[in-house]
């Protein structure tokens, strides 16, 4: 997992301020470094991309026994519009169809450099936000 949370921040933090991620903590980096598998019926599996052994990507594959859930997908800035984020994401379809599972969902912001290739690949926009109220 240190190998993993080192990985996430290399792809997060470019520089470029496209990547609404960029200016990721230390914190975020621990507590990937520290995960510890949650007592639930999910199992979260971390998966590293890679072009001639040298790690070009990162993202995590969710699912139980009837979906499947793809997040932090991040590919190093210069390895983007390469293909790589769109092989990652088949890649991961293809497990979620090995595993008999039905549905993939991702989520994304929009204007985050994956949300176009996201609808290329058939995902749908469901929400666009959520706000929560405390009273």
């Amino acid at each position: 997992m240190k190998l993993y949370s080192e990985e996430l921040i290399k792809a997060y933090q470019t520089g470029d301020p496209q990547d609404p991620y960029g200016d990721l903590d230390i914190t975020y980096q621990e507590v990937y470094a520290n995960y510890t598998k949650p007592q639930n019926n999910f199992t979260c599996e971390f998966l590293f991309a890679k072009i001639n052994n040298e790690i070009v990507g990162i993202t995590q594959g969710v699912y139980d026994n009837e979906i499947y859930g793809i997040y932090g997908l991040a590919v190093k800035k210069q390895f983007r519009n390469q293909g790589v984020g769109k092989e990652i994401v088949k890649q991961q379809l293809q497990m979620c169809k090995n595993k008999n599972l039905q549905l993939a969902f991702l989520q994304t912001e929009d204007g985050y450099y994956p949300a176009n290739l996201y609808r290329k690949l058939g995902f749908e926009d469901i929400c666009l936000k959520y706000y929560y109220k405390k009273n």
